[in-house]
């Protein structure tokens, strides 16, 4: 650069430091603008270490949730191994029949069993049709029957009936049960599911099927 205009940026440089030792007004200006840079600065600065904590606070989550999993991973495995003997404990007593008529026979057979066994008076039995679990066509090959029948209604024989259900050898549980003292008579609703083998090779030879809404009335002297 010329020595001419080193000295002319001297020159306004002097003059400048000059008007600023002299002006209170530039001097809070320019107090005011490094403030704001400042200012400006920290609070990036806190922004990013606050992204920082946030991701480091999910890393810490992360890791535990996997040390929690990790030191559960034998309790899982016993609850899988509970649901797998549950599951084998309900196919166990789940029924698998040749046909939906062959489903409503033997559950005719084994209530009207039952009823025998536990000698009860006056009843009645009734035996509805097979529809899929639930009303749902995409069941597959689950089916659920239901059967309704209606006693002489006495504490003793109305125990051993729900014990036999209970305890028996169908999936079957109890929908409704109604008790009219007046007429000293018991009615219970029981649905039973199982399983439509249209193979047949895991059915059981049952007598011929009774009409779907078939009934038996029968007394016990």
């Amino acid at each position: 650069m010329p020595e001419s205009g080193i000295a002319s940026l001297s020159s306004s440089l002097g003059k400048f430091f000059r008007e600023f030792q002299q002006s209170r007004r530039l001097q809070l200006g320019l107090a005011a603008v490094l403030l704001l840079v400042g200012v400006e600065g920290c609070l990036r600065w806190i922004d990013h270490l606050a992204a920082r904590e946030r991701q480091l606070q999910e890393v810490r989550s992360e890791l535990g949730t996997l040390r929690t999993q990790s030191g559960d991973e034998s309790a899982l495995r016993q609850s899988l191994a509970d649901l797998v003997r549950a599951r084998e404990a309900v196919d166990a007593r789940l029924w698998a029949v040749s046909s939906e008529a062959v489903g409503q026979a033997r559950l005719k057979d084994w209530v009207s069993g039952i009823i025998n066994r536990v000698r009860a008076q006056n009843y009645t039995l009734a035996v509805s049709t097979a529809r899929p679990v639930g009303g749902n066509a995409e069941a597959g090959d689950l089916r659920e029957i239901r059967a309704t029948t209606s006693m002489t209604f006495t504490p003793a024989v109305l125990e051993m009936v729900l014990g036999e259900i209970e305890g028996g050898e169908a999936f079957a549980n109890v929908e409704a049960l109604n008790v009219d003292q007046r007429q000293r008579r018991v009615e219970l609703t029981l649905r039973v599911l199982m399983r439509i083998n249209r193979k047949g090779t895991a059915a059981v030879a049952m007598p011929s099927a009774a009409s779907p809404a078939a009934a038996i009335t029968g007394a016990k002297q």
